[in-house]
């Protein structure tokens, strides 16, 4: 992975817990159920656009992962 981040001219993002589910709840409240994993995308979206800033255009993130495989069984 960074062998092609270096290639491409590429950027990695990291992000806190606290964000990544700050952005989940977000994402649910617009109704969009995705689990941690993926809102991942969402909650390095602000640090993204201020990498790239506005002159690249519409920025496209991917949730893979629907909240259901994330809510733990009840007994």
């Amino acid at each position: 992975v960074l062998a092609a981040i270096r290639e491409s001219g590429g950027a990695a993002i990291r992000c806190a817990e606290s964000d990544i589910l700050a952005a989940r709840d977000g994402l649910a409240r617009r109704g969009i159920y995705a689990e941690p994993t993926s809102a991942l995308t969402a909650a390095a979206l602000p640090s993204v656009r201020s990498h790239v800033g506005d002159e690249r255009g519409d920025i496209v993130i991917v949730l893979t992962g629907h909240g259901l495989k994330a809510v733990s069984p009840t007994a």
